[in-house]
């Protein structure tokens, strides 16, 4: 072999392989970014203040569903019968002096063929009262108010429908997306809907061929927007949960003529000192994350296809993340609120995101594997018809778009609620907006579009101005570049192979 083609090979081996030793590397923070990936799970409708409502108290239907939980009369929870579980979107609500905690629950319950229903029940309570009573209003005498150490605790029956006054409405919204066989189900927060005909739908879904990690982050103080899974659900025999505006969610179950807190499984194993037993509805424990099976088919296309969320570690309040592992790429989406009010802006965010439970996707696409940033943003003022109002709120975003090119986006989530308008999306830093310049959406998980997910847009010869100040400082990213192993791995096989050509020839 002659020197020159092995000195060529060294070289570009080093150099290649110099590239290689330390894969990561950091990049600024971008402004102008357009595409970003919606959300999964949260969106931001303004809860981390206390909402301020004059609307007139609304009629919601609200159906439960027998799900067959059985608790027996210990500190341990025991479930029997085809009780699964219950995703809790929680909420804090202000309506004149007093205090309202919103609960939407998504009930999951399985059938004789061993596939899985799900339908959401509502419930409310009102933080405020010393006396411990129950604001809503029923139709039916359905519900029972019964006293625990930390509080007044709902105990509703089963299989009643029954009618709910409280002071607004909302929607609970799901998006079923199916794309070549593969199917996506994205939940979202409530449609504030202050000055709007009311509505409210009874929502029944099925899953088929769908595994997924319902993942909770423990005990937390409520957040306003908090996501939490209670295995075991919050039904039947008086089983519920109540929260103060102080206090840790604590899950209830009747212990002879008393009422006794219930322990909660968690992301990363048992949240609690107590422990959980008789979990018989999970069976199959991954890395301390109950594996739930859903079922359903969605216009003859079956999904097979698994998804899992891992509840990501983090350090800030106010703040939810989810890291979704699909079969094509780590989706990481942080949502990073910024509560902000007209001429008043307090934000500051240091914060730290680490993934868990890696999987082989890791090896086969780039993903972000640490996140340092802080950021401070002000809101200016908001404008409708070039006339100032007060009726908006304003909230930041980061968000952390899938690509082999990564980069953040900063968008502002506005929500503008009047008698002729209502806007409720994502928009740059002085962004105009009138009927022809909708928010910009981005692009969802699933190449297929959403519609109508973040709100209605009624807008009629309005424009609106939103004006924020903002300075972002130690901004970067950490990330894995996987694309320059392939190239070094490529490089090498060619270069091998120009090699061997040489000897062969000079032999």
């Amino acid at each position: 072999m002659s020197l020159k083609p092995m000195l060529l090979f060294v070289l570009i081996t080093l150099l290649f392989a110099f590239q290689a030793i330390d894969l990561r590397s950091y990049s600024a923070l971008s402004l102008n970014q357009s595409d970003f990936f919606r959300p999964t799970g949260i969106v931001d409708l303004g809860f981390q203040k206390p909402l301020n409502t004059s609307s007139l108290m609304c009629n919601i239907t609200v159906y439960t569903l027998d799900i067959g939980l059985d608790f027996a009369s210990s500190t341990n929870l025991t479930v029997t019968g085809s009780g699964k579980a219950s995703i809790q979107l929680d909420a804090v609500l202000r309506m004149s002096k007093d205090w309202y905690y919103l609960q939407n629950e998504l009930a999951l319950s399985e059938n004789t063929q061993g596939e899985f229903n799900a339908s959401f029940l509502v419930s409310v309570w009102n933080l405020s009262s010393k006396r411990s009573t129950f604001s809503p209003q029923f139709s039916e005498p359905s519900a029972t108010i019964v006293s625990t150490p930390n509080g007044s605790v709902l105990v509703y029956a089963l299989n009643v429908p029954f009618l709910v006054r409280v002071p607004f409405s909302f929607e609970p919204m799901i998006f079923v997306v199916a794309n070549q066989g593969q199917i996506t189900i994205h939940f979202y927060d409530y449609l504030l809907q202050q000055h709007f005909s009311p509505f409210f739908n009874d929502y029944q879904i099925s899953l088929k061929g769908m595994q997924a990690s319902l993942v909770t982050g423990g005990r937390n103080p409520v957040n306003y927007n908090l996501y939490q899974c209670v295995f075991g659900g919050a039904f039947d025999h008086g089983v519920t949960q109540i929260t103060s505006l102080d206090s840790q969610m604590l899950l209830y179950y009747l212990n002879g003529s008393s009422y006794s807190a219930v322990p909660e499984a968690v992301a990363y194993g048992y949240d609690s000192a107590e422990g959980v037993g008789g979990v018989a509805a999970f069976p199959v424990f991954i890395n301390g994350v109950p594996q739930v099976i859903l079922s359903t088919e969605l216009k003859g296309v079956i999904n097979l296809w698994p998804i899992s969320n891992y509840f990501v570690k983090l350090n800030i309040s106010r703040s939810s993340f989810l890291l979704i592992a699909n079969s094509k790429f780590w989706v990481p989406q942080g949502i990073v609120e910024l509560p902000a009010l007209l001429g008043k802006a307090v934000f500051s965010l240091p914060l730290t995101i680490e993934p868990f439970n890696k999987t082989m996707f890791e090896l086969i696409a780039p993903q972000v594997l640490q996140i340092n940033s802080t950021a401070r943003a002000v809101l200016s003022s908001i404008e409708v018809n070039g006339l100032p109002t007060n009726n908006s709120r304003i909230s930041g975003y980061v968000f952390a778009p899938i690509s082999f090119f990564f980069s953040y986006t900063m968008q502002y989530y506005v929500s503008v609620l009047g008698p002729n308008i209502s806007i409720q999306g994502f928009y740059d830093a002085g962004t105009t907006l009138n009927a022809d310049a909708p928010p910009r959406l981005g692009n969802p998980i699933t190449p297929m579009s959403f519609y109508g997910w973040i709100g209605t847009f009624n807008i009629t010869s309005v424009s609106l101005r939103v004006t924020v100040e903002q300075s972002i400082h130690e901004v970067a990213y950490y990330k894995q570049s996987y694309l320059n192993l392939y190239i070094l791995i490529v490089l090498i096989a060619l270069i091998t192979l120009v090699t061997a050509v040489t000897i062969k020839r000079d032999l």
